[in-house]
């Protein structure tokens, strides 16, 4: 905590357009306990728990800034950490993987005596203070001149000098490598700016271990470094995601908007998936070339890893630009996710290019854009319309004081299925 400085997150600003039941979790101030806002279709059957402060029913279709309201008994610690109404994933059925990732990203504040920041410390020092924690191995690293990659044996890490983005799946620990990443980041005089932990909703949440066993565990843990706001996105019977925010940025005039691309996909076609299985004679880059993925960002320098006896994963490449695939092509627990920082005011073509590869039967589009700005809020940045699939829920937020966030959720089902 001595790392950080509390600020508020000020009202949300909040779009809905589906009468399906999901629930929003903003805190007006950051404080141990949240504002909650709940739509659903009916409120019969109330949430019980321990959210103290002032939650909010929101009534549907509407368009609404988040204020106090009197108390209504609804929590997140009642709420079931999924209800898989749509997976096709059944661990009876064989052996099965847990696809969705874990994923935290920590800004620290440039110290301009450290111009390399993070950047500094070895692969055999980023194993050992966070990546042992997380219960994940490098197996492979590639750089640029702007950050440091890590191809690792559950998903991915990227080091940029004051950004440190880690994404795990499976059983790991994500978060038991905080406490010494936060050291790290003291040990070169900085401080923490922003922090963002998310995750789609597992597969199979009795398999995570301690700090992980469901989302009120883990803003628990958070919330022993950091004081922050819980969201949820997405209906609790299907397909949602989780996200916790932790502000302590102040506004620069200079900076740039940012965008994370997060596109997590179910149900993938098995056709698509069998070439990610391991073949005699055909290697990693042929994989990668006739999958198509190599040209979902033209230029991108691939640095890609087939698995035995199946399984993908590739970091990308280009600039400041990075890009991360990671794929479960088991038909039982099929799972792939994409994710990139590529800026761009359109993200349909890359988006489209994703669905051409893997041909999911549901998919998530989770974009999270730092320093929006004015003249872009309210507009979605690709085109809902996307042929093949029905456009089964979405939502949007803005929130923030001297910056502004907009996160636009939404999720998607083939035609087909």
């Amino acid at each position: 905590r001595d790392l950080v400085r509390s600020r508020g997150l000020g009202d949300v600003y909040k779009r809905q357009i589906q009468s399906t039941p999901f629930l929003v979790c903003p805190a007006s101030s950051l404080t141990d306990s949240y504002h909650t806002a709940v739509m659903r279709e009916s409120v019969d059957t109330p949430f019980s728990g321990d959210f103290r402060d002032n939650p909010t029913i929101i009534s549907n279709s509407s368009i609404s800034f988040l204020k106090s309201q009197p108390p209504v008994e609804h929590s997140l610690s009642s709420l079931p950490e999924q209800i898989s109404a749509t997976s096709t994933s059944n661990p009876s059925s064989g052996i099965c993987f847990e696809g969705p990732e874990k994923r935290l990203e920590i800004d620290f504040k440039p110290v301009f005596q450290n111009p390399r920041g993070f950047r500094v410390y070895t692969p055999k020092q980023l194993q050992k203070f966070i990546l042992d924690p997380a219960k994940c191995t490098i197996i492979s690293q590639m750089s640029n001149p702007h950050f440091d990659s890590y191809v690792l044996s559950e998903s991915s890490l990227f080091v940029y000098p004051y950004k440190v983005i880690l994404k795990t799946c499976g059983t790991t620990t994500l978060l038991a490598a905080l406490p010494n990443l936060l050291q790290l980041g003291s040990q070169l005089g900085s401080s923490v700016e922003f922090v963002t932990y998310s995750r789609k909703n597992y597969n199979f949440p009795l398999s995570q271990p301690t700090p992980h066993s469901c989302f009120q565990e883990e803003v628990r843990y958070l919330n022993m470094f950091f004081e922050g706001t819980p969201f949820i996105f997405g209906p609790m019977t299907s397909d949602h995601w989780f996200l916790y925010v932790a502000d302590y940025s102040q506004n620069d005039p200079l900076a740039r908007t940012e965008y994370t691309l997060e596109i997590m996909m179910s149900d993938l076609d098995p056709t698509a998936m069998k070439q990610f299985y391991k073949e005699d004679g055909v290697s990693v880059k042929d994989t990668t070339q006739k999958s198509g993925i190599s040209k979902i960002i033209p230029e991108t320098k691939i640095d890609d890893c087939q698995f035995e006896p199946c399984g993908y994963s590739m970091n990308g490449l280009l600039n400041e630009v990075y890009s991360t695939i990671h794929i479960t092509p088991e038909p039982q627990c099929s799972y792939v996710s994409y994710e990139t920082n590529l800026s761009s005011k359109s993200f349909t073509e890359v988006i489209n290019r994703v669905l051409q590869t893997f041909r999911p039967g549901r998919f998530t589009v989770a974009l999270f854009v730092e320093n929006s700005q004015a003249e872009d809020l309210g507009k979605l940045p690709w085109n809902f319309a996307i042929p093949g699939f029905k456009l089964a829920h979405k939502q949007e937020i803005v929130f923030g004081e001297d910056i502004t966030y907009s996160i636009f959720y939404c999720n998607y089902k083939s035609l087909q299925a």
